[in-house]
């Protein structure tokens, strides 16, 4: 792996802009936002339109086909409805992140076979219908689980990440500690699959929320994770980005980091 696969998020926000560009359909308010993530190193923009409710499909399919009317980039197409997720994974095959599909034998069955299909890739929530468990074991076994109804499939794994699910540590105080042990545990036995979390869940409800963002972002590259579901137009995001690779080693001879240095001190 040659760096971290970030994924940006500004296009799931529920801001005001984001829902009056996907409303608007405003062309160039859209291919804006992409082009700045895309700038500032996202391999792949996430779109959510859940906010606009009955207008989901419709804002998500016109926003998925002017971005890639206009940029070599994969996007990541992020809502809870299933029907919707697996037609968009027919319609835009392996252009398209499908985020995301909880563990459930049942559902996988479906997404595997449409995916050997397509060549879609997955995002895959290890929770089901009893939610997400409370130990790395259990969502480890639902990867595992996972894994084999795919394998099944002779679907890529490649195109596969799972998500530990990141939960606030507001809320649940080992929160962050488990889904660290539930990367290392799948990057252990399952090194052909990769594994992504949503960056900012980590500190929902609580102060100093960027720089508990940072931190975690850090031990998630330490631990091994393989993709970020976060804002890399944020200066402070994309330094901690740099320095990560750079230490875990993901960037040999830290080309990446000084490169980036020379770009950001350019800038200054």
């Amino acid at each position: 792996m040659e760096r971290l696969f970030i994924i940006g998020e500004k296009l799931i926000s529920s801001s005001a802009r984001v829902r009056n560009i996907l409303e608007e359909r405003d062309r160039e308010g859209i291919l804006t936002l992409a082009e700045e993530q895309v700038d500032a190193g996202a391999s792949a923009v996430d779109i959510n339109a859940a906010m606009l409710m009955q207008d989901e499909e419709e804002a998500l399919v016109w926003a998925a086909d002017t971005i890639l009317q206009n940029y070599d980039i994969t996007l990541s197409l992020d809502t809870p409805e299933t029907e919707l997720l697996l037609r968009l994974g027919e319609n835009y095959g392996d252009r398209v992140i499908l985020n995301s599909i909880q563990a459930d034998p049942e559902l996988l069955e479906r997404f595997a076979a449409m995916v050997s299909r397509s060549g879609a890739g997955l995002i895959i929530m290890l929770k089901n219908r009893e939610g997400i468990p409370d130990d790395s074991g259990r969502r480890v076994e639902l990867a595992l689980k996972a894994g084999g109804i795919l394998e099944r499939a002779g679907v890529d794994p490649r195109k596969v990440f799972f998500d530990p699910v990141v939960t606030t540590i507001g809320a649940t105080t080992r929160g962050a500690q488990v889904f660290l042990n539930t990367v290392r545990e799948i990057g252990s036995r399952m090194p052909e699959y990769r594994t992504v979390g949503g960056l900012s869940n980590v500190s929902f409800g609580l102060p100093m929320r960027s720089i508990l963002n940072r931190t975690f972002l850090a031990m998630s590259a330490a631990a091994g994770i393989d993709a970020l579901i976060c804002d890399p137009t944020d200066r402070n995001i994309s330094e901690t980005i740099r320095a990560a690779e750079a230490l875990t080693g993901i960037d040999p001879g830290c080309r990446k980091l000084l490169k980036y240095y020379r770009i950001v001190s350019r800038d200054r």
